[in-house]
């Protein structure tokens, strides 16, 4: 292979190192960040619920079967957060291996990783919530024991 990508035998222009088709896709990462802060906002406000929740179940008494339903309603408010967050993940690898390979526009690329660490961060951070409601519940049930 000669420099800069030139050979002996003809290559097509998007072939070449650097290049990318330009018939090929355009990026997403606008609707890609739109919606890693969807996924964000909504773990952030099940977070904030479950705060009032747990005080409020606290401080009526905090029995077990409280408890339960405070971690149920706290999961269900969770879940469209984790929904959003796998989503948003799922998009963004496709999108970046489709711009690794040339067939989407690669103008878009550092956005779009970054939707995709907010995705993975949502996904975690609806997980901890969960595991948080979990803890809570088993505690309460071991205490009322």
């Amino acid at each position: 292979m000669k420099p800069d990508g030139i050979t002996d035998r003809p290559v097509p222009p998007w072939e070449l190192p650097g290049a990318f088709r330009r018939d090929g896709e355009p990026h997403r990462a606008d609707w890609l960040s739109r919606l890693a802060h969807a996924g964000y906002a909504a773990c952030s406000w099940a977070l904030v619920m479950a705060f009032f929740l747990g005080v409020a179940t606290v401080g009526s008494g905090g029995n077990g079967e409280a408890a339960e339903v405070v971690a149920a309603l706290v999961i269900l408010f969770t879940l469209p957060g984790l929904l959003l967050g796998v989503l948003t993940l799922a998009q963004a690898r496709r999108d970046l291996g489709l711009m690794l390979r040339g067939f989407m526009d690669p103008s878009g690329q550092d956005r779009t990783a970054i939707a995709a660490r907010m995705g993975r961060d949502t996904v975690v951070f609806s997980l901890f919530i969960w595991a948080g409601a979990a803890f809570v519940v088993l505690l309460l049930s071991f205490a009322g024991k």
